[in-house]
């Protein structure tokens, strides 16, 4: 039986219908990091296990950097650099003032 997990910002309070369950989705200005229990929200919502994902539909108003699912939740610094939310910016060497300065002369 395929059941149905609705997150949304147009979305106020839980709903729980036999196949679909609403929830309210609140985000923050920025990158913000969605976890969803899927087993945990199925027992509570269906009172059965949660047994595979067939489908993961983002509308095209939403911008996302990943989806990737895992058995738990990993902190940022466990994370493969290009899985992480806020990737570190490579510092650029600089030229010397002083070599630039005997290069005009």
């Amino acid at each position: 039986m395929r059941r149905r997990f609705r997150a949304s910002t147009a979305q106020n309070s839980a709903r729980v219908k036999p196949f679909v369950t609403a929830m309210p989705l609140n985000l923050t200005p920025g990158w913000n990091r969605l976890r969803l229990d899927l087993a945990s929200l199925t027992k509570k919502a269906y009172g059965t296990t949660f047994v595979e994902v067939v489908r993961v539909q983002v509308h095209a108003s939403c911008r996302v950097r990943h989806i990737y699912f895992c058995g738990s939740d990993f902190d940022e610094k466990q994370l493969a650099p290009e899985l992480r939310a806020v990737r570190k910016k490579s510092k650029r060497k600089k030229k010397s003032k002083t070599k630039a300065s005997e290069n005009r002369s």
